[in-house]
């Protein structure tokens, strides 16, 4: 059942991420308030970042997972 949880949450905070990245690759310009529109290589380097940083997020949280799953586990013992 905790697979199934993790599986579940994993795919959530995946999804999430996606919908980060589709914002930056599908966000609107408008020159006509005045803003500066990014370049494409900002727009990579965005994406590259919430990629990388989401997924650095992830392993994180997935290793205190783990390693507060073993300690609770040692408990039991």
């Amino acid at each position: 059942m905790k697979a199934a949880i993790g599986c579940v949450a994993s795919l959530a905070y995946f999804g999430f991420i996606g919908l980060l990245i589709a914002g930056n690759i599908l966000g609107d310009c408008f020159p006509d308030t005045e803003h500066i529109c990014p370049t494409d290589h900002e727009r990579n380097v965005t994406i590259l970042s919430v990629f990388f940083g989401g997924l650095l997020l992830w392993g994180l949280t997935a290793y205190a997972f783990v390693r507060v799953g073993r300690h609770l586990n040692k408990e039991d013992d």
